[in-house]
């Protein structure tokens, strides 16, 4: 399946680079999908022949095709390929633009044809077929053709919703390339494997309609009709009354964002499908059509925007209509990010002409919008989620803030809003974090008096005037000073004047991730705007300050807000009445006490950067030119160190580019060259590779260090140690040999050695370590694409990039202590003749620069020539060689860190490989590098394993 699968997306990608240059990128999957069918169209010729009952001429054959090399040649076969099949068929061909194709590609015609011919398509299951020729129009190629598409799990879950049973029709308008209309045939043809099942589709856009086509086909869908139109202004499907014609089930995935412009008012006013008053929100006119296309006993299940549902206006009086008719049977809100083109979370809305007595006046609400897992960077909704859902909405079940029957007349009293959030009870305020468990939990309105901003109409903004005004955007700045915000002019507009006091905690009321602010005695008297909220807490509360702001600003608190927050269109926005509502963790006092010590070392680094920007101000006042040229000197001078410190303790990347080892830091930065997703995927693994080899290599190092490898614990250093090397070491032996090494030494009574063993497993524990954890998942990408089972496609690559960033960062970040233990180059030693101690320079063999920093330490003894050191302390420095060793690199004519990459055993073939570009040095090929490194390489491992040296 992965070999078809590779097949199929090679054949796309080399076709579209054949097109490319000749057409708009969204021109070519018509005319990728044009030459695959015909393909198919022979290659399965007998079945498809003997399912839909005709027959292909056969005295015309593809292989005349292959080889002709003229443009004349493929226009005959079109036409005779055109007049032998049916009807239907042939408008297929004609609608795929082959016809002009030779006109716009010329000679690169047949280009197109040798790659087509490569592929046998009736030896490739026609699902695999499906979803390659599916992924053209999910391509970043398409973007222009601003399709709107339903993930796979989504669909499913439609179809599973809908029920479909028996002899039945099933509609979809607005079908795109037909995959939820094929996810319905296929529940529908499970459940009644001998009834007749009709698909009918109404698409807008040609070239979707075209591969739904296409896929019908391929899928053996004989009853199967797929129209092109605008369904809200010429629904393609009519009953004899001219009316629309009516089915059994519709499924949908309504396309976001649809507007009607206004001349089209009148046509949609005269349509019985819609009632009396015009809205242009394309969606809200769906949902009428998808009711007036529901036959007597007929069952919808659309997936719609969430602001269908609690828009006002207009809307309101729809949605008024939608409830009185009782064809609402559930509405469920899904997680954002299950669409494949946008994060908004979607509704799904279920009708239903039959309703069951029990749900007479009544209406089911789910909040699914926690029911996903994470999979590549998506968010998905997995079998045992959409079970969940299924049940809920077969059972009518009520479960506690996740599913629960309404009244009509409780969501008249909401102005028609049908967001099922708004029906259930909010989520309790998760615990399991350290600080907030086993802590009271309360309402803030009941610490806190809550206040909204000052009101006023916005023109008050753009006035010039003398009074400084907090906006949400002004609490997004690190420290605000009164001289930094907006001066307005009051009016007599303004209404319910609110003022900062010292100690508020101001609010953003708009954004997903609203920040909080603590307002300073500096900022006591401004005027507060709409924009924000100000918690102002109860005098007993106050020692709160300092938590809530921390608390307010985390990602908990941001999580617990998107459940209970309504969902909308626009941007999230935060109202009184959520806010009045939201439960707050209180601490014990000491807890609190240390986190206002973090936020007073925080504060005070704000402070540092805001005293800059006043030393800044205060350069327009200085009158003197040497004074003013010393103030710029001290300024800069300040700065430089502030941002020294900012950087290296927050910013990652200048963490490994200036403080992470050479051998690790240097490859890491070379994936920043790589532009092509598939090129760069095996050198995030190498680089993966590199980190275990790496870690491997030290743990063994340091347990020989450490004195502790001739114990009955490191017996394993006799019987798999050499195992281990032959035939090229794998990542999990590299894991295992710093697992191993470092569950020994981390019992060492020498701190700096049991700190490198830290990095393996959690503290005081013997559970594995994130880093390790991370390394692990490493090893096994790395194992699939060794052996197939890795990333095929583009966007596979693309995940498969985003995916290997993640882990990859995610073990560097958990191995800072590297930045304190530094691996030395021994340059020579020497005797200093008046101190009598040994005077050792070294290379510092950190960050990503080849060029080492040169300096000069004391050692106890002479260390030998170019032998590479991991210093766990000042003065105890482990040696790394002959495991990790400096080597001049012949192929890049420069010096690189070697590791031992494969030992076949004593006096056979040994291979160093560099950590930096993956170079290597065989003593197959007499290196001499190698050959002598081999030597001492085996005298270590008969000195580590007691066997006898000779």
């Amino acid at each position: 399946m992965v070999e078809n699968r590779e097949k199929l997306t090679r054949l796309i990608w080399e076709c579209i680079g054949i097109l490319r240059g000749h057409m708009p990128p969204g021109e070519y999957p018509k005319y990728i999908l044009g030459m695959t069918f015909l393909k198919i169209l022979h290659d399965s010729r007998d079945s498809l022949e003997a399912q839909y009952h005709w027959h292909l001429d056969n005295s015309f054959q593809w292989n005349d095709l292959n080889g002709a090399h003229s443009t004349q040649v493929f226009q005959q076969y079109l036409g005779r390929i055109t007049s032998t099949l049916p009807p239907k068929l042939g408008d297929i061909v004609k609608l795929t633009g082959l016809f002009e194709l030779s006109d716009l590609i010329g000679d690169d015609l047949y280009r197109l044809v040798d790659i087509v011919s490569d592929v046998d398509f009736g030896a490739i299951p026609r699902d695999t077929t499906i979803e390659a020729l599916t992924s053209i129009f999910e391509g970043p190629f398409t973007k222009s053709l601003a399709l709107h598409y339903t993930s796979e799990t989504v669909s499913i879950l439609l179809a599973k919703l809908a029920n479909p049973r028996g002899n039945i029709d099933i509609y979809d308008p607005a079908c795109g390339t037909g995959r939820l209309l094929l996810n319905a045939y296929r529940e529908a043809r499970t459940a009644s494997p001998k009834a007749n099942i009709r698909l009918f589709g109404q698409e807008i856009r040609s070239q979707t309609a075209l591969l739904a086509q296409i896929l019908m086909l391929i899928a053996g869908v004989e009853n199967a009709e797929i129209r092109i139109g605008d369904t809200l202004t010429a629904p393609q499907f009519r009953s004899p009354d001219g009316l629309v014609q009516r089915f059994d089930v519709v499924v949908s995935a309504l396309p976001f964002g649809v507007h009607l412009d206004r001349d089209k008012e009148s046509a949609i006013r005269a349509d019985p499908r819609f009632r009396d008053r015009f809205t242009s929100s394309g969606d809200m006119l769906f949902l009428e059509h998808i009711v007036a296309s529901l036959s007597s006993a007929g069952r919808a299940v659309t997936v719609v925007a969430p602001g269908a549902l609690f828009r006002g206006g207009v809307e309101v009086e729809k949605r008024r209509g939608l409830v009185e008719t009782d064809l609402i049977e559930a509405v469920i809100e899904l997680p954002n990010g299950v669409l494949l083109d946008t994060p908004i979370a979607p509704v799904i809305i279920i009708f239903n002409r039959s309703k069951p007595d029990s749900l007479q006046n009544h209406i089911l609400v789910v909040n699914a919008n926690t029911s996903y897992t994470k999979y590549n960077h998506r968010n998905i909704i997995d079998d045992e989620h959409q079970q969940r859902i299924i049940d809920a909405v077969a059972n009518l079940a009520e479960i506690d803030g996740f599913a629960r029957l309404i009244q009509v007349d409780e969501i008249a009293k909401n102005d028609y809003v049908l967001l099922p959030t708004t029906y259930l009870d909010k989520p309790e305020l998760k615990t399991s974090g350290f600080l907030v468990k086993s802590t009271q939990a309360v309402q803030l309105q009941d610490i806190s008096t809550l206040y909204a901003g000052t009101r006023g109409h916005e023109s008050i903004l753009k006035g010039q005037g003398n009074t400084p005004i907090i906006q949400g955007r002004d609490l997004s700045s690190l420290s605000l000073t009164v001289t930094g915000l907006e001066q307005i002019r009051i009016t007599g507009d303004l209404q319910a004047e609110i003022y900062a006091q010292h100690g508020d905690i101001l609010i953003q009321r708009i954004g997903k991730k609203p920040r909080a602010y603590l307002v300073e005695e500096s900022l006591e008297g401004v005027l507060v705007w709409n924009t924000v909220f100000i918690v102002r807490l109860n005098k007993e509360y106050e020692y709160l300050r300092h938590f809530l702001i921390e608390y307010l600003n985390s990602p908990v608190w941001y999580q617990y807000l998107d459940s209970i927050r309504p969902v909308s269109a626009g941007a999230p926005t935060l109202s009184m009445s959520v806010l009045k509502e939201v439960n707050v963790p209180v601490p014990p006092p000491n807890t609190v006490a240390a986190l206002g010590e973090l936020y007073e070392v925080e504060l005070d680094m704000q402070t540092r950067v805001s005293k800059l920007r006043e030393l800044k101000d205060s350069l327009f006042s200085i009158d003197d030119e040497a004074t003013l040229r010393e103030q710029i000197r001290q300024i800069a001078i300040r700065e430089h160190i502030v941002v020294q410190t900012i950087q290296q303790a927050e910013d990652f990347e200048y963490q490994i580019r200036n403080l992470y080892p050479y051998a690790l830091a240097f490859p890491y930065r070379l994936l920043s060259n790589f532009t092509n997703p598939g090129e760069k995927y095996p050198e995030q693994l190498r680089v993966g590779e590199n980190l275990m080899a790496f870690f491997g290599s030290i743990g063994l190092a340091t347990l020989v260090h450490s004195g502790m490898h001739t114990g009955d614990e490191a017996s394993w250093l006799n019987t798999e140690l050499q195992k281990w090397w032959q035939g090229g070491i794998s990542p999990g032996n590299w894991q295992e040999m710093g697992r191993r090494s470092s569950q020994i030494f981390r019992a060492s009574d020498n701190p700096n050695v049991a700190e490198i063993a830290s990095v393996w497993f959690k503290p005081n524990s013997t559970k594995p370590s994130e880093f390790r954890n991370n390394l692990t998942k490493l090893g096994e990408i790395l194992n699939d694409y060794k052996h197939g089972r890795g990333p095929k496609t583009p966007y596979e690559f693309q995940d498969a990039n985003a995916n290997a960033e993640k882990l990859l960062r995610g073990c560097l970040e958990h191995v800072s202590l590297l930045t304190k233990h530094h691996i030395y180059q021994v340059v020579r030693s020497t005797l200093d003749w008046k101190t009598k101690q040994i005077v050792v320079n070294i290379l510092v063999h950190m960050g990503d620069h080849p060029g080492h920093r040169q300096q000069q330490a004391v050692a106890d003894m002479a260390l030998p020539q170019d032998h590479l050191y991991i210093a766990a302390a000042e003065q105890d420095w482990i040696s790394l060689y002959p495991l990790i060793t400096a080597q001049y690199c012949p192929s890049c004519r420069t010096q690189e860190t070697y590791m031992v990459d494969h030992w076949d055993g004593f006096g056979q073939r040994l291979v160093l490989k560099s950590f930096e570009r993956g170079h290597t040095l065989d003593t197959s090929d007499k290196h001499p590098a190698a050959v002598q490194l081999r030597d001492h390489f085996e005298h270590f491992i008969k000195q580590i394993t007691r066997q006898s040296i000779s």
